[in-house]
């Protein structure tokens, strides 16, 4: 016989999973029906992007390239020599599955069945991680707050924007402090997040070697979506041991057999977890152009009162818990303390990416705080949740914005149709691979339509690119004499030259009047040439 009040659960979780399928779909609908409207005459196609489309891009040229055969990373925005190596498989493996006609659409459609089936797994693994230690109408708050909560960002609108020292409140640009940005806009974040919060329900719910084993293995497979998660759960588990020992040495001097328990079950998941990390840290430190990669791929955390201001509201009822509960606290809980312990160190590591580090500390954040709250007296609990539940307002900008940044169709997240014919016929003339040069900006999406090599369009990916970005612009800009300008193109080895509205600078350079380039596609105001012989 079933259980009703499970039953009722499992239905009110299928709700709240088709309720924010939709809130999170809503700007994309409203993409393609605006692209639709303005369809009419020489109109917009939508890109099926929403923010931060550089790197949806980026991802799209990825699944592009598995399409045409790949199944090592080699990244088409820069023309410096790769080995490839193993990253972002997802894309690949789902490029596979496109083939033209169309394939620049059945991508978009891959790519977001990719970001809404992860974020399917991330709020059931939410939910099971919150069911360890929170029931009934204050389980659903804290889903509620994990999945859509957010900081004081929305003070920014209030005229204190002076408050955060970075570019903008957290909620706004980074998907690891909150989430919910990861499951707007970027498909494979919410499988990464899913994966991390499923082991670690996985380690602290079963008291075998075998769930140790289990929850490595969701933390391996969670590497081919973000390797750094990994480090994260290390980094969490670690904070765990470091306060369990801090335990027993001041309070059960008895109780070390628990903590070899743990640093065995520890290890284990930390062993089968390895390999991703261990592959990524080698590869980084032998391959020349890894190397150089990440060099220029620098992602600083902010400076702590931005983080403040981000988890600020929620840290009041956590530290009210711990001054009640410290004494008392279980296994389960220590995990939660030392998931906290370690948001610091996770933060400010010496590392370029070190803002990728603190994932999912915003999880154990809210069940903390929650268990705070309902520890409080009755006057001060409408308060608290209001203040904690007051973060929801940052998604609904983030969710407005979005909205309206689809509203009135134009770049970036709109393409003229004339460029993308120019992209289609660039496509079905020429060869995977070859070097094409263009502007930036056409750059970063040519790759995405065609199976091309460019020198710049993607900030981390196109190496050099303080030095190329000025001399990809002289070039257009006719600053670069003729010699200089041949000696460029031959340095690149570009076999073609796309001249559209983005790269006709007034007064600029003409390819038609250089003789070695042949002109292969003219129409409405897009420009593709062949290069011959230099001279």
């Amino acid at each position: 016989m079933s259980n009703p009040v499970v039953a009722t659960e499992k239905k009110g979780l299928m709700w709240f999973t088709g309720v924010t399928l939709s809130i999170i779909s809503v700007p994309y609908l409203l993409g393609f029906q605006m692209a639709r409207i303005h369809s009419a005459g020489d109109g917009w196609i939508y890109s099926g992007l929403l923010i931060a489309a550089e790197d949806g891009f980026s991802y799209l040229a990825k699944m592009l390239s598995g399409a045409h055969g790949a199944w090592l990373f080699r990244t088409p925005y820069t023309l410096e020599p790769q080995r490839g190596f193993i990253a972002y498989l997802p894309y690949l493996l789902l490029g596979k599955l496109t083939s033209p006609p169309g394939q620049y659409e059945q991508m978009v459609i891959l790519y977001h069945l990719l970001r809404l089936t992860g974020v399917v797994l991330s709020i059931w693994a939410v939910d099971r991680f919150l069911s360890l230690f929170i029931e009934g109408a204050e389980r659903k708050w804290a889903l509620i707050l994990i999945i859509f909560g957010g900081g004081l960002g929305y003070f920014s609108l209030l005229g204190l924007s002076g408050l955060w020292k970075g570019p903008m409140p957290l909620e706004f640009y980074s998907p690891e402090t909150f989430g919910f940005l990861g499951s707007l806009a970027i498909a494979h974040l919410p499988w990464a997040r899913g994966l991390l919060i499923l082991g670690f329900a996985r380690l602290l719910s079963g008291r075998r070697w075998q769930d140790a084993i289990i929850a490595g293995g969701m933390w391996f497979v969670m590497g081919f979506f973000q390797p750094l998660a990994i480090v994260s759960a290390w980094g969490a588990l670690a904070g765990f041991l470091g306060i369990l020992t801090l335990r027993i040495v001041f309070f059960h001097f008895h109780a070390w057999n628990e903590w070899k328990f743990w640093a065995r079950q520890v290890a284990l998941a930390g062993i089968i977890s390895s390999p991703m990390v261990l592959y990524n840290f080698l590869s980084f430190q032998i391959d020349p152009f890894l190397y150089r990669w990440q060099a220029q791929n620098i992602l600083p955390s902010p400076p702590p009162g931005d983080y403040l201001l981000a988890y600020g509201p929620v840290m009041l009822p956590v530290a009210f818990f711990l001054y009640r509960r410290w004494r008392e606290l279980d296994v389960k809980m220590l995990f939660l303390c030392g998931w906290l312990a370690a948001f610091p160190f996770l933060a400010y590591v010496p590392y370029n990416l070190q803002r990728r580090l603190p994932e999912g500390t915003w999880v154990g954040l809210v069940v903390m705080g929650m268990l705070g709250i309902e520890m409080m007296k009755k006057g001060w609990k409408p308060f608290f949740y209001a203040l904690v539940g007051s973060g929801l307002i940052s998604t609904f900008l983030l969710v407005a914005g979005g909205i309206f940044s689809v509203l009135a169709p134009g770049r970036p997240l709109f393409i003229p149709e004339s460029e993308v014919r120019a992209f289609r016929f660039l496509s079905d003339h020429i060869r995977p691979g070859v070097a094409v040069l263009a502007s930036y900006e056409t750059s970063t999406v040519l790759p995405a339509f065609v199976p091309v090599r460019v020198p710049i369009g993607h900030g981390p990916e196109s190496l050099g690119l303080k030095n190329l970005l000025p001399t990809v612009n002289a070039f257009w800009s006719g600053r670069l004499n003729e010699k200089d300008r041949e000696t460029f193109i031959k340095q690149g080895g570009y076999e073609y030259i796309f001249w559209g509205p983005l790269e006709q600078v007034p007064g600029g350079w003409n390819p038609a009047k250089d003789r070695y380039l042949e002109e292969v596609y003219s129409e409405g105001g897009y420009h593709i040439y062949r290069v011959g012989l230099l001279p």
